[in-house]
């Protein structure tokens, strides 16, 4: 599956690598978000980067704290320059629930708005109800004046 470009040249997103991608990885990419249920070994020379393995079971979506944590250490990566790839398995469910959730903390944006605006750039998001579910308490807490950004 191809390597989706999600903010020119400082995120990226999709589904595990293969061994192609892992080109493309070593010259652009010098941090990995991993939301999939599966660790792997990296063929590259990961040193001075970094490797987060965040797993969500794809039965069910993880806590509200959860995603606070791992959304704002996705926006701490990225404000402090570094160029992320995320990813689950397919690079759809999990995926697109991340994604989804980085935006509504970016723009401030309601959920739905931020699904519709990274399903534009990748047309397959297809974040699970339990995730949906969690996304709309992530804009309760959001938008309730408890942390806008």
């Amino acid at each position: 599956m191809p390597i989706t470009e999600i903010i020119p040249n400082r995120l990226y997103a999709g589904s595990i690598l293969e061994d192609g991608d892992w080109i493309f990885v070593n010259h652009r990419i010098n941090a990995i978000l991993n939301v999939s249920d599966r660790q792997y070994k990296i063929p590259i020379n990961f040193i001075n980067r970094i490797l987060l393995y965040a797993p969500i079971l794809d039965q069910r979506s993880p806590d509200l704290h959860w995603l606070i944590t791992v959304i704002n250490t996705l926006q701490l990566l990225l404000t402090n320059g570094y160029v992320v790839y995320v990813h689950d398995v397919a690079g759809i469910n999990r995926l697109g629930f991340i994604l989804t959730a980085y935006f509504m903390k970016l723009q401030c944006w309601p959920q739905k708005e931020a699904l519709q605006f990274v399903k534009k750039l990748k047309p397959d998001l297809a974040p699970k109800p339990w995730y949906i579910k969690l996304l709309n308490d992530y804009e309760r807490y959001l938008f309730s004046g408890n942390k806008r950004k």
